[in-house]
C-alpha cells in the first residue's frame, strides 16, 4: 500500500487524530509500541502549547504524519524536544508505513539522527538495521504493574499523610518540591499554567506526601486512560532532603489502590536505564513486565 506523507500544521485536528492513534492502539495484549497519550499531551501543552508563530514553523518542520489513501492517520514520526531525536508512532495495523517513516527520517540532512525500538520488537529494529541505523544504547524502562495481583503494602512515618492538588492550599510548596527534584528541567511553575490545560491532566490524580508542617515532599503525576483502562504514572519525584524514607514507594502504593479501586487494569512507569537509580524503586514495586527502549543512530 501507497502512503502519503503530509506536513503537520498544528491544528486541533490533527492533533485529536493523533492522541485518538495512540489510544486506540493500546492493547493489554502486547508491547507498548508507540507513546502512551499522556506523553503525547506533555509535549503539546508542557513543552509547545504556547510557541509563537516562528516556533511552530520550526516544530513542523520536526513531526511528520501519514495517512492511507482514504485520508486514515496511520502513523506519524515527532520529535519530543525539537532536537534531530525521532520517535515512530504508528497503527499497529499498518506497521508498513515504518519502512516510510524510516526513510524520512534518513533522508534528513542534519548529522546524526536517533530514533527508537523496544528491544523485542525485531521488525523495527530489521527495519532500522536495513536503512543503516546501527544500535547505541539501552536508554530507557517501561515497568508494568498488574492491578489485579496483590499490591505492595506500605505505610507511611506517622504525620505524613497522602493528599492531592486538588486538597493543596498553598502551591509554592509543590513548585519548590519539583524544582528541587529536576533542577534542570525549568520552572515548575511555568510548566504548570500550560500542562495542567491539558484534557488527561486531573488535580484528583497529582498525588503528594505532606509533613506535619504542610511541607509537600514527594509527587507524581497519573494519567488515566479510562476507555483501555490503564494509566501512566510520570513524573514521580522526592525533594532531595527526604529521599530514601520510602515516601515514593508509600506514595506510589497508594496510587494503585486508588487506580484499582477506580477499575484500571494495568499501570505503567517508564524511567531511564539502569544505573538510573529510580529503577530500584520501580522493581520493587514488583512489576509484572519492564521492556527495554534501544536507541538507534544514522550518522553521516
Amino acid at each position: 500500500m501507497k502512503y502519503n506523507s503530509c506536513k503537520y500544521t498544528h491544528t486541533d485536528n490533527e492533533l485529536k487524530e493523533m492522541q485518538s492513534l495512540l489510544i486506540d492502539s493500546y492493547s493489554h495484549n502486547s508491547a507498548p509500541i508507540n507513546w502512551f497519550f499522556s506523553r503525547f499531551q506533555n509535549w503539546h501543552y508542557a513543552h509547545n502549547f504556547n510557541r509563537s508563530e516562528e516556533d511552530i514553523k520550526i516544530l513542523s518542520d520536526k513531526v511528520r504524519l501519514w495517512r492511507s489513501n482514504n485520508g486514515k492517520l496511520v502513523g506519524f514520526c515527532i520529535s519530543e524536544y525539537g532536537e534531530e531525536e525521532f520517535h515512530i508512532q504508528v497503527n499497529p495495523n499498518y506497521r508498513e508505513v515504518e519502512k516510510d517513516i524510516i526513510q524520512w527520517i534518513n533522508n534528513r540532512h542534519a548529522g546524526n539522527r536517533t530514533t527508537f525500538a523496544l528491544e523485542e520488537d525485531t521488525h523495527r529494529i530489521e527495519n532500522l538495521k536495513s536503512a543503516g541505523f546501527h544500535y547505541k544504547c539501552h536508554s530507557k524502562n517501561i515497568y508494568a504493574y498488574d492491578m489485579s495481583r496483590a499490591l505492595p503494602k506500605t505505610q507511611l512515618k506517622q504525620g505524613f499523610r497522602v493528599s492531592s492538588l486538588s486538597e493543596l492550599k498553598d502551591f509554592d510548596t509543590f513548585f519548590t518540591t519539583k524544582d528541587a527534584t529536576f533542577p534542570h528541567a525549568g520552572s515548575s511553575k511555568q510548566r504548570f499554567k500550560t500542562k495542567s490545560q491539558a484534557p488527561g491532566y486531573y488535580y484528583d490524580w497529582n498525588i503528594i506526601i505532606m509533613t506535619p508542617d504542610e511541607q509537600c515532599t514527594s509527587f507524581c503525576t497519573v494519567w488515566p486512560d479510562w476507555k483501555n483502562k490503564m494509566a501512566e504514572i510520570d513524573p514521580v519525584g522526592t525533594h532531595p532532603d527526604f529521599q530514601g524514607k520510602g515516601l515514593a514507594k508509600a506514595m506510589l502504593s497508594n496510587v494503585f489502590s486508588r487506580l484499582k479501586n477506580g477499575g484500571i487494569n494495568m499501570v505503567y512507569i517508564d524511567t531511564g536505564a539502569e544505573p538510573f537509580t529510580a529503577n530500584f524503586l520501580y522493581k520493587s514495586l514488583e512489576p509484572v513486565n519492564k521492556y527495554k527502549i534501544l536507541t538507534f543512530i544514522k550518522e553521516d
